[in-house]
């Protein structure tokens, strides 16, 4: 037993030595890597990235390094193109009018099974921020009392989450219309529902005077990347 115990303590200290030479060897390289004005290429590569909606705060990474001159420092040039409703961000990527663009995973993966040469890159929510915003005044307790009211819900119906709304809870007395951006009909319809980011169009209707209530769609159950 002592001369596990001797073993065990010998091992350990050679273990402890390796673990500290190997951090002193990272921090060596670490201290010899050249910072990254120093690396900076100085010729730039012209990058277009399409955005799916108008300059938004979901978009707010992209512009606030295109501002702090984040690209420019890796010799990138990009280029930020503003979209809107109906925007064909994955048919303009798809046929090389862009370098990149920002969708929802939902179209992308719909996409690709139309044959679309289109891949993810990553994601920059790990909660798909979609939601219907309401008005407080309804008195909705859920997605479900939305749907069952006579009031009108203004939602993009070739969404792939418009539709799983609707075959988890029917439309009923709803009446669904087209969204085509913006608070303004939000603000003078009390009876008016629509989709937003719940990050975004609450915030927006409650700074204009409205009293918005707003419902998760990833709360149902739908929860893809975006």
């Amino acid at each position: 037993m002592e001369k596990f115990s001797r073993l065990f303590k010998i091992a350990m200290l050679a273990a402890i030595g390796f673990l500290l030479l190997n951090q002193a060897k990272r921090e060596s390289v670490e201290a010899q890597k050249p910072t990254l004005s120093e690396e900076a290429p100085t010729k730039k590569i012209s990058v277009r990235l399409a955005l799916d909606w108008v300059p938004e705060p979901e978009f707010g990474g992209f512009y606030a390094a295109k501002e702090g001159n984040e690209f420019a420092k890796r010799g990138l040039d990009v280029e930020l193109v503003p979209g809107g409703a109906g925007a064909p961000v994955v048919q303009m990527v798809s046929a090389g009018k862009f370098d990149f663009g920002t969708v929802s995973a939902s179209e992308v993966i719909l996409s690709q099974d139309r044959g679309a040469d289109v891949v993810a890159i990553f994601a920059v929510y790990q909660t798909a921020p979609n939601a219907i915003m309401t008005h407080e005044e309804q008195g909705y307790k859920s997605l479900a009392d939305v749907f069952k009211s006579d009031g009108i819900v203004a939602m993009s119906k070739g969404q792939a989450y418009v539709a799983f709304l609707e075959k988890k809870y029917g439309f009923g007395k709803a009446k669904i219309v087209p969204y085509n951006g913006g608070v303004a009909e939000f603000l003078h319809n009390k009876k008016y529902s629509q989709q937003g980011f719940i990050f975004s169009e609450p915030i927006l209707a409650k700074r204009q005077g409205a009293n918005p209530k707003t419902f998760l769609v990833a709360d149902s159950g739908y929860n893809p990347y975006t």
